[in-house]
């Protein structure tokens, strides 16, 4: 009987330095997005609470006993020290909003992330409106 498995060629390796490139590549589209564009710094939220047609992504993560949390962008800003892009997250109730940066986004999020923000370019340029750097959903 022949074994069909003998002359298998492993892939996965290929396309994980496959996806690594297209993550390097939305990430740096995310990058000139919140720096060029929005001038560091985007309130998000705003969009997604004002603007019901605009898209909005659920990110995950896993607490400490292994539940999973939803959680939502916020306002993505520049950092002044360090000028990294850190991103405030919220969950749907607001008790808890967790700071993250780029790094935490792994292929498929930031491809997800990478759509919110052209949504919003988008929005603004067809509006032809202001960019919302802070906003507080409860104090309009």
């Amino acid at each position: 009987m022949k074994n069909k498995f003998k002359n298998y060629k492993e892939t996965e390796t290929h396309y994980a330095d496959m996806l690594k490139k297209v993550r390097e590549q939305i990430m740096g589209q995310i990058i000139h997005i919140i720096s060029d564009l929005f001038d560091g710094r985007i309130c998000v939220r705003y969009y997604h609470d004002g603007e019901p047609d605009l898209e909005i992504n659920t990110f995950f993560e896993v607490d400490d006993n292994g539940y999973g949390r939803e959680l939502f962008v916020d306002t993505i800003y520049t950092n002044e020290e360090s000028g990294e892009i850190e991103i405030t997250m919220h969950d749907s109730e607001d008790v808890y909003c967790p700071y993250w940066n780029l790094s935490d986004f792994n292929s498929s999020n930031a491809l997800y992330l990478l759509s919110e923000l052209e949504d919003i370019v988008n929005y603004i340029a067809e509006e032809n409106c202001k960019i919302v750097k802070d906003w507080e959903p409860y104090n309009d």
